[in-house]
């Protein structure tokens, strides 16, 4: 505990009496076995999914993803989807991330393995030229149209250029309502 306070800037005496103030108002659940003292987030706390969100965007992978894809040449618009997106995933569960823009796998593939290898979870990615996801977005592909729909978590580029992107598809009037995340 004392080199957890000492990262933080406060003594071991101030950071338990922290630690105990958010176990008595449920925010943080604590199991004490013999000499040991085990500390976790509640789930069932009201601030949990604001806890966990800032906890993946400051520490957690989607800045690892962020930065491993920023560091890839030609990717206009880069996103998470599927379980981690929707916050259902559990400590085995893939990621998944699509990629669009002017990339190819091999090329995105050296910083994702990167990232895989550190949090220990498979990353799968699929990748689209621009041309090729407003091509599929227009033909609608199932597939996209069910991802489009789904939550996302941003990594690349904003929502509202995803947006764009897929209503220039011909044919593509609002083919999809979009759900923001984080």
């Amino acid at each position: 505990m004392s080199e957890l306070a000492a990262s933080l800037g406060t003594s071991p005496s101030s950071l338990q009496r922290e630690i105990d103030a958010l176990v008595r108002v449920s925010i943080l659940e604590k199991r004490v076995d013999g000499r040991r003292s085990y500390i976790k987030a509640n789930a069932d706390s009201p601030v949990f999914p604001e806890l966990r969100g800032l906890i993946e965007k400051t520490s957690g992978i989607i800045p690892m993803l962020r930065e491993a894809i920023m560091g890839t040449k030609g990717v206009k618009i880069g996103f998470i989807y599927g379980s981690l997106a929707r916050g259902e995933e559990g400590a085995g569960s893939d990621v998944d991330v699509m990629l669009i823009g002017n990339v190819s796998t091999m090329e995105a593939s050296p910083g994702l393995r990167r990232v895989e290898k550190m949090v220990g979870r498979q990353i799968n990615s699929t990748v689209f030229s621009q041309d090729d996801f407003v091509k599929n977005i227009a033909g609608k592909n199932h597939f996209l149209l069910t991802v489009m729909r789904g939550k996302k978590i941003m990594l690349v580029g904003t929502e509202d250029e995803l947006e764009s992107i897929a209503r220039h598809a011909k044919g593509a009037h609002a083919p999809f309502e979009q759900t923001r995340t984080r």
